[in-house]
């Protein structure tokens, strides 16, 4: 039995298992994660999985959700975290390890580049996420990664375009991120800080950077010379 302390601290904290291959089909794994209380866990749904395969493993996790609602429910936004722990119930974050679910197809990522002359490539479409990105920066990274890849001699063509497309997911995600020195409108920012305000964990950007600092009244007190 924890002591007090430590029961306390438990039960206040967000208990997150950040990827987990259990067999998904077992009544034990989710007898577990309730007896351990963990409140999230990214369940992995695609390892070498192609599209359709992919597809099968969602389906199979909607029929999972629908039966075993009392114990789990599916984690999209930071609010079913928490929510997730005031039921009692464990999140379920679905997860990819790697890129090979979109196959040889970067349309299901929402981004189309064509071949259109010798040396010359159009960006026909990208990501709403990405509007207010130059699309020929990211396409260019994009032709780059895989030109080097294939320079350097890479493996098989399946996992050099897995790892291009792991790639392009990480490149869309830092476009698509505010930056320092990036300029915005006052509209921009004060719904950027209004967002950042609802969020109940605020601690770090998208590449991990801290974002907010915790200052005691002491040390607040300094820098203004109150002290």
């Amino acid at each position: 039995m924890l002591p007090q302390a430590a029961r306390k601290l438990y039960d206040e904290a967000l208990v997150i298992d950040g990827l987990n291959v259990s067999n998904w089909d077992s009544p034990a794994v989710y007898e577990s994660l309730r007896a351990g209380e963990v409140t999230a866990i990214n369940a992995t749904i695609a390892t070498w999985e192609g599209f359709a395969e992919t597809l099968d493993h969602v389906s199979d996790w909607t029929r999972r959700f629908r039966d075993r609602s009392d114990s789990i429910v599916l984690v999209e936004t930071v609010e079913d975290i928490l929510e997730a722990k005031r039921s009692g119930r464990t999140g379920i974050i679905l997860g990819w390890q790697n890129a090979t679910p979109i196959e040889n197809d970067l349309d299901r990522l929402g981004l189309r580049i064509e071949a259109f002359g010798p040396t010359t490539f159009i960006v026909r479409e990208v990501p709403a996420l990405l509007a207010h990105v130059d699309p020929s920066v990211l396409a260019r990274e994009v032709i780059e990664a895989l030109a080097a890849d294939v320079a350097a001699g890479g493996g098989s063509r399946k996992k050099n375009f897995s790892d291009l497309a792991a790639h392009v997911i990480d490149r869309m995600a830092c476009r698509g991120a505010v930056k320092a020195g990036r300029r915005m409108s006052n509209e921009e920012i004060e719904h950027l800080v209004s967002e950042c305000l609802e969020l109940d964990i605020l601690f770090t950007c998208p590449h991990g950077r801290p974002i907010t600092l915790v200052l005691p009244k002491e040390e607040v007190e300094r820098r203004f010379l109150r002290r």
